[in-house]
């Protein structure tokens, strides 16, 4: 097929999608290895892994990130000063997977949010990782995932399959 008639994603590696800093359900999918579900959740991912349930919550900044865990707003320093307040991704992804707690009648600590930031961005005072949430930035995702596979088996295939049915069916198929 002429370069020119295929689409733009189609020739690129999941590397190379995570480099532009676009999470996409394919790029993703080149990066995890098991037996899982990917589904879109708004603008987010839920990943039913057999190794547990991840919330991917992707945050567009480019800046020096300023937050901690309690305060409403975290910050978005620029290299020229400037900054841009946003809200605290961690305590939105966790509001996300309280809703999936409710939905799937999971207890919280079977879910782990996962706040990805851009490539570009320097995390400079964040967080320390959680029991219940990590915060990396895009090109750490690939690293993350290759950790998947030295956890214990938590689902087998059947409760990955009811799990990804009841979420659809809540849904709607959309989130």
């Amino acid at each position: 097929m002429a370069k020119f008639l295929q689409s733009r994603a189609a020739g690129l590696s999941g590397d190379e999608i995570l480099d532009q800093n676009v999470l996409t359900v394919a790029g993703l999918r080149c990066l995890i290895s098991g037996d899982f579900y990917l589904v879109p959740c708004g603008e987010d991912f839920l990943l039913l892994h057999e190794k547990g349930i991840f919330l991917i919550h992707q945050c567009h900044k480019t800046g020096m990130i300023l937050g901690q865990l309690l305060t409403d707003q975290w910050t978005d320093l620029n290299y020229l000063g400037h900054e841009r307040k946003f809200p605290n991704p961690i305590r939105e992804n966790q509001q996300v997977i309280s809703w999936l707690t409710r939905i799937l009648k999971l207890p919280q600590d079977h879910f782990c949010g996962i706040v990805v930031f851009d490539t570009q961005c320097e995390l400079r005072q964040v967080p320390a990782d959680g029991a219940g949430y990590r915060i990396l930035r895009a090109d750490q995702l690939e690293e993350f995932f290759a950790q998947l596979p030295q956890r214990p088996v938590r689902y087998a295939h059947s409760q990955l399959e009811a799990l990804n049915d009841i979420f659809l069916l809540v849904t709607g198929g959309e989130a």
